[in-house]
């Protein structure tokens, strides 16, 4: 078998979420003698599975892209980038491909065609010859499938972004489901994309009714559009709100399983992890129909924050959705992890 090297980023404080949770569940998938994760972005407190090889690449931004280089030429076999935006592009650009390696790509982010379509002539060209170099693109989505197969000739496959984990339920949090209240978990980076001060509104206008709910909302990430103060305000007006920061995986998952339903009305898909680690806990979610999501999801459009409310408004008396909304189904043509990473290039992907 090849030696498989995982470029990623293992969570850390302030750096959990669905692009860092999927580094940790592929390392413990695929830990072996024969795979290494590669990790470039430095910080501290960094989660590693159990015996998975890790190399950090550390030092200042020019070292970094030395010992990057210097890897690269040094180590062959299957690299698979795990990345956040399609401007990571750029890296793979100036990275020489050795012909002895198999390059892999996975873009975590749902605004591919619009962060490049705001791009100029120069660095478009760039993108387009950064992806020459990838060998077989994993798709997350049918815009993404859209969107790269105009601008590669590569091979692409359909991937889920969800591998189950191994999840530890703590005795702590086992005890906030001693009540017959329904508890709703709302969760994501201080950002407008994730909808997170409207949602809050929803939940103010229900418990002015009277309304019996226990709301979660777990924040992680930095404050890039300064709004964590007005999250947290407009949260303590509402009783019945209790605000996480920045859990750790086993945390996160301990305290989504004790859920009833999971709420996830963001603009744009960014990845999107949480709903098919719900829905796999058993747990009911209403999410945005940005993309298509794991099946099982009740799909709802964006900023329709009216029907949400009626939505929540049924689901917290009755325990239960009006069955008016879509049902994601399940999506055909999925390849696995294990035929994904594994070369030759197989049949089951598609151009």
């Amino acid at each position: 078998m090849s030696k498989l090297f995982f470029f990623g980023r293992f969570p850390a404080y302030k750096e959990v979420g669905g692009v860092t949770t999927f580094t940790y569940n592929f390392a413990s998938k695929f830990k072996s003698k024969n795979f290494e994760v590669i990790d470039f972005y430095p910080a501290k407190d960094k989660k590693v599975p159990d015996n998975v090889k890790a190399r950090f690449i550390s030092g200042n931004k020019l070292k970094r892209i030395f010992r990057i280089f210097l890897f690269n030429l040094l180590n062959e076999g299957v690299y698979f980038f795990n990345f956040s935006s399609v401007r990571s592009l750029l890296f793979l650009f100036v990275l020489p491909k050795c012909n002895k390696t198999i390059w892999l790509a996975v873009f975590h982010n749902g605004e591919q065609s619009k962060k490049y379509n705001e791009s100029n002539f120069f660095l478009k060209w760039l993108m387009k010859n950064a992806l020459k170099k990838i060998d077989r693109l994993g798709i997350l989505s049918n815009a993404q499938r859209t969107f790269f197969e105009k601008i590669t000739d590569g091979e692409i496959c359909r991937i889920s972004p969800y591998i189950n984990p191994k999840i530890e339920i703590g005795d702590t949090v086992k005890k906030i489901k001693s009540s017959d209240t329904v508890k709703i978990m709302l969760s994501g980076f201080p950002t407008k994309i994730y909808r997170l001060l409207e949602a809050i509104s929803i939940f103010s206008r229900l418990e002015s009714e009277k309304m019996k709910f226990e709301l979660h909302i777990c924040l992680y990430g930095f404050d890039t559009d300064n709004l964590l103060d007005e999250i947290t305000n407009q949260a303590s007006r509402v009783a019945s709100v209790h605000i996480h920061s920045h859990l750790s995986g086993n945390e996160f998952n301990s305290l989504l399983f004790e859920m009833d339903l999971y709420l996830r009305l963001n603009s744009v898909d960014s990845f999107g992890l949480v709903v098919a680690e719900a829905i796999e806990h058993g747990v009911c979610v209403i999410a945005t129909d940005v993309c298509e999501r794991y099946p099982g999801a009740n799909l709802i459009a964006v900023d329709d924050f009216e029907r949400v409310y009626k939505e929540l408004s049924f689901y917290i008396k009755n325990k239960l959705l009006t069955g008016d909304l879509k049902v994601q189904e399940s999506i055909e043509g999925l390849v696995s992890y294990d035929e994904f990473v594994i070369p030759p290039i197989n049949s089951r992907c598609f151009k």
